[in-house]
């Protein structure tokens, strides 16, 4: 299991960040509303701990400080003791920080957006899935994950290093699920493929059969056509998602280093004409109790 990675979209270029935090704002604040889906600060506070953890998860290596504005002051008393930025003045050491904090807010932003846009779009479509499925793919994932997740104290130690809760974990395996299941879906009306298509295709590309008849091509003609409609619906699915997705997605003004933000509020509200019809499961934001202390 890796412990952050963008969901269905790239990230793009990152824009400029004001001096603001999730820290700063109340814990059950709004910091993005997707609709009528509001992702709270304290969410964006845990998931930024999970970012800034994700190299100590997989190098076993401690994690720097969290670099929290508007002092930055535990970030900047950690690069003094590095050798590389030692020498550098605190204005500086001030700027490496800023930077690091632009990238985890950039990296959890856009991961917690785009989980939401994800179960919105699974409830647009109807598809859904049940707790009993997540338990099951979280079982067979904790089996084969690198590294091993099969005991509970390997299990213990992941979510030591990387910040995660179990609640955590199940909750990206629910976005996974929902996900494929989409992606199912739309590769099942690719699927489709008339009499009618076949026979026009061959009769377009009739140099490419060396003669074959119609009916002797016709699964290959077929295999041929799923496949250019397979990469056109997905294509489809793409630039739909995005775009009416980051059309309904409003972020508090001081998150602009967020491209999945499609617009920013003083204070963003829920939108009640955009609610959603089923369940969404918004993103946790219990804090990882266990602390990780390298051998």
């Amino acid at each position: 299991m890796r412990v952050l990675r963008p969901i269905a979209v790239a990230v793009l270029a990152a824009l400029a960040l004001s001096a603001s935090s999730a820290a700063s704002v109340a814990p059950d604040a709004p910091v993005a509303v997707i609709g009528s889906a509001a992702i709270s600060a304290a969410a964006v506070d845990h998931w930024l701990v999970i970012a800034n953890d994700a190299s100590q998860a997989s190098t076993g290596k401690l994690a720097p400080p969290l670099p929290l504005p508007p002092t930055y002051a535990a970030c900047i008393a950690a690069l003094r003791t590095t050798p590389a930025d030692s020498g550098d003045s605190a204005a500086q050491l001030r700027a490496l920080c800023v930077a690091s904090y632009r990238r985890l807010v950039n990296d959890a932003m856009n991961y917690l957006i785009q989980a939401i846009w994800i179960e919105g779009e699974a409830n647009a479509r109807g598809v859904a899935v049940t707790a009993a499925q997540v338990k099951a793919e979280f079982a067979a994932q904790r089996k084969t994950s690198t590294p091993s997740l099969a005991t509970v104290a390997e299990l213990d130690a992941f979510m030591a290093k990387s910040g995660q809760t179990i609640g955590d974990l199940k909750w990206r395996t629910r976005l996974n699920l929902l996900a494929r299941a989409i992606q199912a879906q739309v590769l099942r009306k690719a699927d489709h493929v008339s009499a009618a298509k076949i026979a026009a295709y061959y009769a377009a590309h009739r140099s490419q059969f060396a003669g074959e008849s119609l009916t002797a091509a016709s699964a290959k003609i077929r295999k041929a056509i799923v496949a250019l409609q397979a990469a056109k619906a997905s294509g489809a699915l793409q630039r739909d998602f995005n775009h009416t997705w980051r059309e309904r997605t409003v972020c508090r003004t001081g998150f602009k280093v967020a491209p999945s933000c499609g617009k920013f509020a003083a204070q963003p509200a829920a939108n009640p004409s955009a609610s959603f019809p089923g369940a969404i499961a918004l993103p946790p934001s219990r804090p990882q109790t266990l602390v990780y202390k390298p051998s």
